[in-house]
């Protein structure tokens, strides 16, 4: 799900709460180098999920207003990736990475 599909107080308590996990993300300097060498996002994902997999699961988890328990129940390698590239490609969710 998309930041801009999330609706009135509960879209500014999903922000709140996804600024630590995408701050702990974006805290890791290859994954900020990663950003800026215009490299295939697909390496970002990798980086990410490998170096902070909760992290991911939280932010996943609340972008899809779901339990993080729930969340894991219903993920699937396949999505995995798509999800994470969907995320970095959102437009309301890019200045967060900045």
């Amino acid at each position: 799900m998309r930041l801009s599909e999330i609706k009135g107080e509960s879209a500014l308590d999903t922000l709140a709460e996804l600024m630590e996990p995408i701050a702990e993300v974006m805290g890791d300097e290859e994954i900020v180098e990663l950003m800026n060498s215009g490299k295939p996002k697909i390496l970002i994902v990798n980086k990410a999920i490998k170096n902070h997999k909760d992290a991911v699961i939280t932010a996943l988890s609340l972008l899809e207003q779901q339990d993080k328990e729930e969340f894991l129940a219903n993920l699937t390698l396949a999505k995995l990736p798509v999800m994470l590239l969907d995320v970095i490609n959102d437009p309301d969710i890019q200045p967060l990475f900045s």
